[in-house]
């Protein structure tokens, strides 16, 4: 882009309750579906407002490229309403659980997108399952992840910030993001 003399825009629109993971750009938060959940707000009112702003804030942006990550369909079902507004639509094909991911809407869902990318090894392709339909729009790009090892904080710093005594259990989640 930088040899064509454009410059890149960049937006981000996330319900992680970890927006800062995009500092360096403008990022636009909801609220995740768990904090709503946990407010005792009404989900029905709360997925119909997210849909909406979603899919409006697409329409005002019009991006080149949308890359949509984990739910072909949109958290809240918003694709279908954002195509229009999209010129390229790039899906992020995470692994997810065998009942998800044979989920009918999911499935019809990938066959709009211009691009499915597969964070993995081709050689595990039998994990992910795509309809034929879309198979070809498929890349994997080996493994991504931004995890540092020489920027972990140790096992025994962890203990210390937490209050954990050697004796107990300690685990460590990730969930993506």
């Amino acid at each position: 882009l930088l040899a064509l003399q454009i410059k890149p825009e960049f937006y981000f629109l996330t319900t992680s309750e970890a927006p800062w993971v995009s500092a360096q750009y403008p990022t636009y938060k909801i609220p995740s579906k768990t904090v709503v959940s946990q407010s005792h707000a009404v989900n029905k009112t709360y997925l119909a407002h997210a849909h909406f702003f979603v899919s409006n804030l697409t329409a005002l942006f019009r991006p080149d490229i949308l890359v949509m990550d984990t739910m072909p369909q949109g958290s809240f079902g918003e694709m279908v309403s954002m195509i229009p507004f999209c010129k390229q639509k790039v899906f992020i094909n995470r692994h997810k659980n065998a009942q998800a991911a044979h989920d009918d809407i999911h499935q019809k869902h990938l066959a709009l997108y211009d691009l499915i990318l597969t964070p993995d090894e081709a050689q595990y392709h039998d994990a992910y399952s795509l309809p034929s339909s879309v198979e070809s729009k498929n890349t994997f790009t080996g493994y991504i992840h931004g995890f540092q090892p020489e920027r972990a904080i140790s096992r025994e710093d962890v203990r210390a910030i937490f209050h954990i005594q050697a004796e107990e259990k300690l685990l460590y989640i990730s969930e993506g993001g």
